[in-house]
């Protein structure tokens, strides 16, 4: 489990502080959302849950441990994706790229190989291993970070904005395969996104404003509130309001990933 307990944080050479107070759980094999908006805090608490940044007041705890103390085994735990790819590739060729973190593991070579080929396939790289990073698009270098820490099999797992490079209509196909991976190992999911669509996807969302935690609860009862919706700024996604048009009309069909196009085939087999 992740706790968070209290956290403040503020960057150096600033007056502001960029989190007050924050607290959360994240169970494994929960899938929990952070929201709000730009500036609100999201993308900084993601980096102390990784260990990346300590807290000033409180602390986070992964499987019971204090990222201040047991940083490394924290950072093993879990893995991280930024929001641009860029920021955290360092290898000149994907294969290299995803293999990495394996082999800072200390695995066998065999090990590396099968994970390597199992997480681009999760990402659908396989035909782009031998690639140049440099030379592929944002999207796929979206892909192939996620893949690098997917490869490394940890145990909870950050997502910053996932899609942001991702085009609208390979978005769904990724998330609904990191969502697939993420529960067949009971790994915990944290998504920080604006695209509320993907928050639906959540068993809890927390909404940040301003460094403070602003609203918790469900997908259903953040996004039903039309005064959290105000306060951070949240627009309703068009599967949320028709999926709450038919619950009220009697049929019960659940968000997911998809979108109004997954909606439609539930219904087909209803």
């Amino acid at each position: 489990m992740i706790q968070v307990e209290g956290v403040s944080y503020r960057y150096a050479h600033t007056d502001a502080t960029a989190l007050q107070s924050v607290s959360l759980e994240i169970k494994a094999g929960e899938v929990a959302g952070i929201v709000g908006p730009n500036g609100s805090g999201k993308s900084t608490l993601g980096r102390l849950i990784k260990g990346l940044l300590l807290p000033d007041d409180g602390r986070v705890l992964v499987d019971g441990l204090d990222t201040r103390t047991h940083t490394l085994d924290v950072r093993r735990l879990v893995g991280l994706v930024f929001q641009n790819p860029n920021n955290q590739m360092v290898n000149a060729t994907v294969e290299h790229e995803v293999a990495f973190g394996p082999e800072n593991l200390g695995l066998p070579p065999g090990e590396i190989r099968f994970r390597v080929a199992r997480a681009l396939a999760q990402v659908g790289l396989e035909s782009r291993r031998s690639n140049e990073c440099h030379s592929l698009s944002l999207a796929n270098k979206q892909r192939v970070a996620l893949a690098a820490v997917i490869a490394m099999e940890p145990r909870y797992l950050v997502l910053d904005e996932p899609t942001a490079w991702v085009e609208p209509r390979d978005r769904w196909p990724l998330l609904r395969s990191v969502v697939q991976w993420a529960a067949g190992r009971n790994v915990g999911l944290v998504l920080v996104t604006h695209r509320m669509e993907e928050a639906e996807l959540c068993g809890t969302l927390y909404g940040m404003l301003s460094g403070h935690m602003a609203a918790s609860g469900t997908v259903d009862e953040v996004l039903g509130d039309a005064q959290v919706r105000r306060r951070l700024a949240l627009e309703i996604p068009e599967t949320f309001a028709l999926v709450r048009e038919l619950r009220a009309a009697g049929v019960n069909v659940q968000p997911g990933p998809g979108g109004i196009e997954a909606i439609a085939e539930a219904l087909c087999h209803s």
